[in-house]
C-alpha cells in the first residue's frame, strides 16, 4: 500500500482500498462458529470452488482448532476424507 494514500484517494476509495488490503487483497473472510465457517466452505464447493487457501490470525492457536472442528464437518459434507477411514 505504499502508494495508496488518503492524500491520493478520495475517502471512499481509501477506504475500499484499506478493506481490499485486509481482506488477503481481495480474499473472503469466513468468519464465525465451526458450523458457520463449514457452511461457507460447502457453499463456495457448491459454486464450484475446487481448492482455498486459509490464513488465521494466531496460526498456532486455531489450526488444531481448525482441524478438530472444522475438518470432520467437511468430511460429513463429502468434501474431504474422513480421518477415521
Amino acid at each position: 500500500m505504499r502508494n495508496i494514500t488518503p492524500q491520493k484517494h478520495s475517502p471512499e476509495e481509501f477506504q475500499r482500498l484499506r478493506n481490499h488490503q485486509a481482506n488477503g487483497m481481495g480474499g473472503l473472510p469466513l468468519v464465525g462458529d465451526p458450523d458457520s465457517v463449514t457452511r461457507g466452505i460447502v457453499q463456495l464447493a457448491g459454486l464450484g470452488l475446487q481448492g482455498i487457501a486459509i490464513s488465521f490470525v494466531n496460526y498456532l492457536e486455531e489450526l488444531p482448532y481448525f482441524c478438530a472442528e472444522v475438518l470432520p464437518r467437511l468430511a460429513r459434507f463429502g468434501l474431504r476424507k474422513s480421518d477415521a477411514g
